[in-house]
């Protein structure tokens, strides 16, 4: 069964999107995101695992995060999603800032 390890939708220090407000920002900044910690952390080949950008209904409406999903009955695809967890990045990296810059807000 596919179990996810959620890892927020910025880098810890960085200052979000309000996502009610501004939606697309919010997918925007979740997608360079996902980038950064794919170019931190290169899915190994055959691995059940993937950074994905997760949507979760909210009282307000959709609340998207960047997740480690991973086939929870294999140990290795496991370790890497909680590996990622722990090594997560504080703030963003020079290539996620240009990415967020060629998008408009």
């Amino acid at each position: 069964m596919m179990s996810y390890v959620y890892l927020g939708c910025v880098p810890a220090m960085e200052s979000c999107a309000n996502a009610i407000k501004q939606p697309d920002q919010s997918r925007r900044e979740c997608r360079a995101y996902k980038h950064q910690l794919l170019r931190l952390f290169p899915i190994p080949k055959d691995m059940p695992a993937k950074i994905v950008v997760k949507g979760s209904q909210h009282d307000y409406g959709i609340y998207y995060e960047v997740a480690a999903r991973y086939d929870d009955t294999n140990a290795d695809a496991m370790h890497f999603a909680y590996g990622v967890e722990a090594q997560l990045p504080q703030t963003w990296d020079e290539q996620a800032v240009r990415e967020l810059a060629l998008v408009p807000a």
